[in-house]
């Protein structure tokens, strides 16, 4: 439960934690090729009820801001996935653009296939615990302990959506498998790359750039997602402010 902090002028970023309404921050530098913790300079014991936030590390220390993080899942995840390049491919970069993306109708074409005509598909996981399954079927993807370890019956697809979810401006297909249990589709040449979101409480919707997100229920935080081939990793991001549904279509 912890995060990094710019120390503006300084060799040190703030170490900052929190849990349950405690927290503190620390000083974090490098000295002698090490990380080492050179001040213990805050003690947060008493949580703010009426705003529900901890302190902000730039009352401390002014220009101080959040340092991005990304969840990489490499512990749990299977020994034959490979390592999680992406995040640090992207970092402090916006997503990239395709250069050609794929038509629009190009796109659906691909994905109606594996949708409606059994054509396969390629699972990996999207938030680094479940769904890398390899190339199966939709049919085999959904059944119990595919994507899924503890579905005890087959997901059922209730809804499908279109959208661009990663934000390189090419279009992708969002399944909802449950309440709070996605499966993003994205074609890379000639595969179906299909990201499993397993979500507590938290549902997709589209941000004002048009462009899709995770949400928690309560609105209190955001998710912004990347992939690329077997690549895939979210990360929490600050609101974009007005929120609208997705194109949501019944599934048959």
């Amino acid at each position: 439960h912890s995060s990094l902090y710019t120390w503006p002028g300084e060799n040190a970023v703030i170490y900052s934690w929190g849990h349950m309404g405690t927290g503190g921050m620390e000083k974090l530098s490098i000295q002698d090729g090490q990380l080492v913790f050179t001040e213990d300079f805050y003690q947060e014991t008493e949580w703010n009820e009426e705003s529900l936030d901890y302190t902000d590390p730039a009352l401390f220390v002014p220009g101080s801001e959040y340092i991005p993080s990304y969840y990489t899942g490499n512990l749990w995840r299977p020994p034959e996935t490979p390592g999680q390049i992406l995040p640090v491919y992207r970092y402090g970069t916006s997503p990239r653009e395709m250069t050609t993306p794929m038509d629009e109708g190009v796109v659906r074409a691909a994905i109606g296939k594996v949708l409606w005509e059994g054509e396969s598909l390629f699972g990996v996981s999207g938030d680094g615990f479940h769904g890398d399954t390899g190339r199966v079927t939709l049919e085999e993807y959904l059944q119990p302990g595919v994507a899924y370890p503890y579905n005890d019956e087959p997901f059922i697809v209730s809804e499908y959506a279109w959208a661009d979810v990663n934000g390189d401006g090419q279009l992708d297909c969002i399944l909802r498998l449950g309440d709070w249990t996605y499966t993003v589709f994205s074609v890379w040449e000639d595969t179906v790359y299909g990201y499993f979101f397993d979500l507590y409480r938290d549902t997709m919707i589209l941000g004002p750039d048009g462009r899709a997100y995770f949400v928690s229920d309560n609105s209190y935080y955001w998710w912004q997602t990347d992939f690329y081939c077997n690549q895939c990793n979210k990360w929490l991001i600050s609101s974009l402010g007005e929120m609208a549904d997705l194109p949501w279509e019944k599934f048959n």
